[in-house]
C-alpha cells in the first residue's frame, strides 16, 4: 500500500509532500534503514507505527506498519 499526503501550503515546494509505504513489520523496515546509514524518527499513534525519514532531495518519506487490518 502506498499513500500520497499533500502537505499545507508551503514556500518550500520539497516539503508539500510526504510519501509512505505500508510494511508488514516497521522493526524489519527499520533493521534495513539501519544497515544503510539512513537517519530516521518513529512515532506511534491510533492508525500505527511509523518511521520518518528523507530521500537524498528532501523528500519526506515513511514507513508504516498499521494497527488497522484491511
Amino acid at each position: 500500500m502506498i499513500g500520497l499526503h499533500p502537505a499545507k501550503e508551503t514556500e518550500n515546494s520539497i516539503n508539500s509532500i510526504s510519501i509512505g509505504f505500508g510494511v508488514d513489520s516497521l522493526a524489519e523496515a527499520e533493521k534495513r534503514l539501519k544497515e544503510l546509514g539512513v537517519s530516521y524518527e518513529t512515532t506511534e499513534d491510533k492508525t500505527g507505527e511509523i518511521a520518518y525519514f528523507k530521500d537524498p532531495d528532501g523528500t519526506l518519506l515513511y514507513f508504516m506498519e498499521s494497527a488497522i487490518e484491511w
